[in-house]
């Protein structure tokens, strides 16, 4: 049987990612490329309402990358997706039109709650395992929360992001004292209520996809590359993120990007998206986190996927 390869590619707030899959939704599915790059197209985003000129000189580098190795793969069927950072900035047209030229094709601007309907897509084999869960995905500019659950199946989006929280409350800063820590985490806390009042749900396995999701399992699981197989599915205690954001905290740039399992490219700006996550958490008295490395690359390919098989069949 000859490879079927399918390629997708997410620009997000914060980095641009490729992922190409053999034979995806079929049990010989194989990751062929899994790759990310850090562009940072949301940075300053919220007072400049522009992507900057540096990052997307960046992305266009990442671009021509991204093609040259969809060319030597021979990929036929790319999709792509680009969110919250690109979403809402004044100079989107710029962006897409460099990806077009490069790919002939223009991505999907999609909405939080197109993105959520994604994440959902990507990661429905854990509805076969758990027959319910929660999962969350803190992005760059954004945060999407999907509830799939016996009473109830919601998509909820808001503009909690990693560059959002650094630029807000870390300034120029890469560490903080106990007290700035307690004021971030109790405003984040207030900002994530609504998930008590919007969701109605028993108890439910919580599972978070995204960068700092699954750099927080690499570095628990002490991973020196990063392995998709291992970080899947894997599990991290509420103590040990705890643990790991006061060793982050602790160190200087330079030692943050040596630590085993650290993505260096996330080094200065993971420190936001574990407070997140620890947010979350504790919102909902949650101990233990589940790790999905599926995110819209996955989401994207499978729901094109089933939308031609759903047309063939009609």
């Amino acid at each position: 049987m000859t490879k079927k390869l399918y390629a997708s590619i997410d620009i997000g707030t914060n980095t641009i990612r490729l992922l190409i899959l053999k034979n995806p939704l079929k049990k010989d599915e194989k990751i062929i490329v899994n790759l990310v790059r850090t562009a940072r197209l949301g940075k300053n985003i919220q007072s400049t309402g522009k992507i900057p000129q540096e990052s997307i000189e960046t992305a266009k580098k990442i671009f021509l990358e991204y093609k040259e190795i969809i060319d030597v793969n021979k990929v036929k069927n790319l999709y792509s997706a680009a969110t919250e950072g690109v979403r809402k900035a004044k100079n989107k047209e710029e962006i897409l039109s460099i990806f077009e030229d490069i790919f002939l094709i223009k991505p999907e601007v999609i909405t939080g709650e197109r993105e959520a309907d994604l994440l959902k897509t990507a990661n429905f084999e854990f509805i076969k395992i758990y027959g319910q869960f929660l999962l969350f995905d803190v992005g760059g500019g954004s945060t999407e929360f999907i509830l799939e659950s016996t009473k109830q199946s919601r998509f909820v989006s808001i503009p909690v992001g990693i560059l959002r929280i650094f630029e807000k409350y870390f300034k120029s800063q890469l560490s903080l004292d106990e007290n700035e820590y307690r004021t971030i985490s109790d405003k984040l806390i207030e900002e994530l209520k609504f998930i008590i009042d919007e969701f109605t749900f028993e108890e439910i396995p919580l599972i978070g996809t995204g960068g700092t999701a699954t750099t927080l399992s690499c570095i628990y699981k002490g991973l020196k590359k990063y392995n998709h197989y291992k970080v899947h599915h894997s599990h991290i205690p509420l103590e040990e993120i705890e643990i790991i954001f006061d060793t982050v905290n602790a160190l200087d740039l330079e030692s943050r990007k040596r630590l085993i399992g650290m993505d260096p490219d996330r080094a200065d700006i993971l420190l936001p998206g574990i407070l997140i996550i620890k947010a979350i958490m504790e919102t909902l008295n949650e101990n233990k986190l589940i790790i999905s490395d599926k995110g819209i690359l996955f989401g994207l390919i499978y729901d094109k996927i089933q939308d031609l098989k759903k047309k063939k069949e009609h």
